[in-house]
């Protein structure tokens, strides 16, 4: 009976952790799939429309995702949960002070010598940070799920739903109603907006992922035997 009560006790809080992660995923993939035609949209008077302008850009974009992966699996290898929540969150800040909001700032010009490497790094400078650490945001996130009392923790992989949800949501509505309706300018204060709520909800979910694990060992014990 007791074990019953726990179970219809904890029920809503498993249900408000699966929201905050999956929300948080989808927001995460939503501005990565959304900057990437911004800044597009940003170098086209600088650059052209020339093929070879989105071939320079597709190749930082895998860079910088590549490198939020290995960051993240470095920190899952060498870094306990807090260090990990901490240095993340960290880092996120230090990109939201830095870096934001996104844009190419007033003057900017490519060298026309060397095209490539100048837009390799505006990109780099403007934007490397946050991209990096939103593309680290899901394997981190599934990891700290992954380590939870959740009852779907040994399989977090449900969460990549939430994330393509996100990425499609980005690619649908930039070009029908985010571009249309909105200066750069303005894309640029909205989407830094939502980097912020990123941010919050990637602490709220490092706290849940805390006290889950702490959790998870009385969780276990407490757990009826055959």
């Amino acid at each position: 009976m007791s074990i019953e009560r726990t179970s219809a006790a904890t029920a809503p809080a498993y249900g408000a952790m699966t929201a905050l992660y999956a929300a948080t995923l989808a927001g995460s993939a939503l501005l990565i799939f959304w900057v990437q035609p911004f800044f597009a949209r940003a170098l086209l008077p600088h650059a052209g429309g020339a093929a070879a302008v989105w071939l320079v850009a597709l190749v930082f974009f895998q860079a910088a995702l590549l490198a939020g992966y290995a960051y993240a699996h470095l920190l899952r290898l060498y870094v306990p949960l807090k260090g990990q929540a901490a240095l993340h969150l960290l880092l996120i800040a230090i990109g939201a002070v830095w870096f934001l909001p996104p844009g190419l700032g007033e003057g900017f010009a490519l060298d026309p010598a060397a095209p490539a490497t100048g837009l390799l790094a505006a990109l780099l400078i403007h934007l490397g940070l946050p991209f990096a650490l939103l593309s680290a945001t899901a394997p981190l996130l599934q990891h700290w799920f992954s380590g939870s009392d959740h009852p779907q923790a040994d399989n977090p992989y449900w969460l990549y739903a939430a994330s393509n949800a996100g990425s499609l949501a980005a690619l649908a509505a930039y070009p029908f109603l985010i571009e249309p309706a909105l200066t750069l300018g303005a894309q640029g204060q909205l989407w830094t907006a939502l980097y912020a709520a990123v941010f919050i909800g990637t602490g709220a979910a490092a706290i849940a992922a805390m006290r889950g694990a702490a959790a998870a060992p009385h969780a276990g014990a407490a757990a009826p035997r055959g």
